[in-house]
């Protein structure tokens, strides 16, 4: 209004499960005067009582996060406070198809832990502690994480309640695409193995990209995204079969036929004698 000077607060950034509070006072001044704040430091958290901690794009951009399941912004919970190591829930492919990663909170059981995109559910209702999905991490804008406190719109969590908002797209067009890959030739050998040794097959590609822009500016927008995983590498297994002569190898069986009386029913060991 004429007569007031004008504020403007810059920069104002509204994460996922956040609440900021912004204050503006309106005073006395020329028409011409304009009063333009500008700051990046982190208000102090007064609105709710929870603790949680924010990963924004650039932190999964741009923070180590690659693992034998390949790039996983899971992988940044290392660096949440209160939360284990973070591993695979389950190592087979087929029970963790998604390749998930998860931890303790606050020495609470991996099951305890809820994760959802967009306000959606993501567990994977046949073993609990991993994720059904894991969205690549071109395709994320921010991921809440927390671990006490929680307020009661949370629920379903005592663990860590992750909050995780996917990229949509803005008013100018931007896309990226990566590769990313690792085998066994660049891995070094271990000291302790014999001579001779070759380190085993090893090789992981995972690439792909993402793109985003408007459909009509300032009203619709789109954003895709896609990802790709490959990996070979050495496999091998032991098993232990039934004898195909039966319980007893054949040298077994006429050894037994010569120690037990004729007529003796062994029908516990499948003989008639």
């Amino acid at each position: 209004m004429p007569g007031f000077k004008t504020f403007a607060l810059e920069g104002v950034i509204i994460g996922a499960n956040a609440v900021r509070r912004v204050d503006a006072q309106l005073q006395v001044g020329q028409v011409r005067e304009v009063v333009a704040v500008t700051s990046d430091v982190l208000a102090l958290q007064t609105d709710r009582a929870d603790v949680n901690t924010q990963l924004d794009a650039t932190q999964i951009a741009n923070l180590p996060i690659t693992s034998s399941a390949g790039r996983n912004y899971q992988a940044l919970y290392k660096i949440v406070p209160g939360f284990s190591v973070v591993t695979e829930g389950v190592s087979s492919d087929g029970g963790n198809p998604q390749r998930s990663m998860t931890g303790n909170v606050n020495g609470t059981s991996m099951q305890a832990n809820l994760t959802r995109i967009d306000g959606a559910s993501n567990a994977y209702i046949w073993l609990p502690f991993n994720t059904a999905y894991v969205p690549p991490t071109e395709s994320i804008q921010t991921v809440s994480v927390v671990t006490n406190s929680y307020d009661a719109e949370q629920g379903n969590a005592h663990g860590a309640a992750v909050n995780v908002v996917t990229r949509s797209g803005t008013n100018d067009f931007h896309g990226s695409a990566f590769e990313f890959h690792t085998d066994n030739a660049l891995k070094a050998l271990n000291r302790f193995n014999p001579a001779g040794f070759r380190k085993p097959k090893y090789i992981l590609n995972q690439y792909g990209g993402a793109i985003g822009g408007p459909i009509m500016k300032n009203k619709l927008f789109f954003f895709t995204d896609w990802e790709a995983t490959k990996r070979r590498q050495l496999a091998s297994r032991s098993v232990t079969v039934i004898n195909p002569d039966g319980i007893f190898d054949a040298a077994g069986n006429a050894n037994l036929a010569a120690a037990i009386p004729a007529g003796t029913d062994c029908a516990g060991a499948g003989l008639r004698l």
